[in-house]
């Protein structure tokens, strides 16, 4: 059974985003394009920081270490699909190419503060993705983000399947948006006649709060793997409070439980039910005894 979400969305809005379908830029000419991809953010302030790009301008894997593209399948649609670059094979062209977040002495799974793991493939990842692709049934024109992207792929398959008017991704390093989301984005926008603006922000989701523009901006905010940490759930809640529009829906895909870190599914519901913003459902879940998953849906409270 499709799943659809009710959004309030004016139609006249939906038109006249769509009028204006394509890819907005803030670089102000060719010679610092590459250098504001290096500038996205500043740790040391919180503050984010955000870049929008043309399609032509998003950087590509161009060493020879980067050969294979792999394919995401929806499994009811055998013509939904999202690709990206091969995981291993990217993060061996970042090391390359100085864009790997952390040292090569340090573990490249994840240094909290430093380096949250961008560059893996997260199994949620791949769930909230699939599920985007088989289940959702979302209207036209709808304004998404996703948090925490690494590879992007929950935020490609609604740029694939749904036709959003835009998607933004976020995720704590720059380098991971250089690296990884923005080839990908290329890949995928490839064969669309009308690409959606798109927009990539790095840095905290404390940054958020201050980033007025997006005051309830997102019909969609998208997170996968990202309530591992209990210590980031305050960040995390401030963030979707901030993003979501009145009516917005926050999709957050998870392991139920996170061995030797402390995050869990019933962590995170039980800090939401304590904050009272935000009512929770399960979209998903995934019975596996090696490892349970879960696809949470969140909606302000009325």
């Amino acid at each position: 059974m499709a799943f659809s979400f009710n959004f309030q969305i004016d139609p006249k809005d939906i038109g006249n985003d769509i009028d204006n379908f394509g890819i907005s830029t803030s670089c102000e000419n060719q010679a610092n394009k590459s250098k504001s991809i290096g500038l996205i953010s500043d740790k040391s302030s919180g503050q984010l920081k955000e870049l929008s790009l043309e399609l032509d301008e998003l950087p590509v894997c161009e060493d020879d270490v980067v050969t294979s593209v792999q394919l995401l399948k929806g499994s009811t649609d055998p013509n939904a699909s999202v690709s990206y670059y091969c995981p291993e094979e990217v993060s061996l062209w970042a090391k390359a190419n100085d864009l790997m977040p952390v040292d090569s002495e340090q573990s490249t799974d994840l240094v909290s503060g430093v380096y949250e793991g961008g560059l893996q493939l997260w199994e949620c990842s791949e769930d909230l993705a699939t599920w985007l692709l088989d289940k959702a049934e979302l209207q036209p024109g709808l304004r998404v983000m996703e948090l925490g992207c690494g590879a992007g792929l929950p935020g490609l398959s609604c740029l694939r399947r749904h036709r959003p008017v835009k998607v933004a991704f976020q995720d704590f390093n720059p380098e991971v948006l250089r690296a990884w989301t923005m080839p990908n984005c290329r890949l995928n926008l490839a064969d669309l006649a009308r690409p959606p603006q798109l927009e990539f922000l790095a840095g905290s989701w404390a940054g958020l709060a201050a980033w007025e523009a997006a005051r309830g901006a997102f019909d969609l905010v998208l997170t996968a793997e990202t309530i591992y940490n209990p210590d980031y759930y305050q960040q995390l809640h401030d963030a979707l409070s901030h993003l979501l529009a009145p009516d917005g829906v926050a999709l957050v895909a998870a392991k139920v439980s996170y061995f030797g870190v402390g995050g869990s599914e019933s962590l995170f519901c039980d800090f939401l039910d304590r904050r009272g913003q935000f009512s929770h459902s399960t979209a998903m879940r995934t019975e596996s005894a090696a490892l349970a998953r879960v696809i949470l849906e969140l909606r302000r409270r009325r």
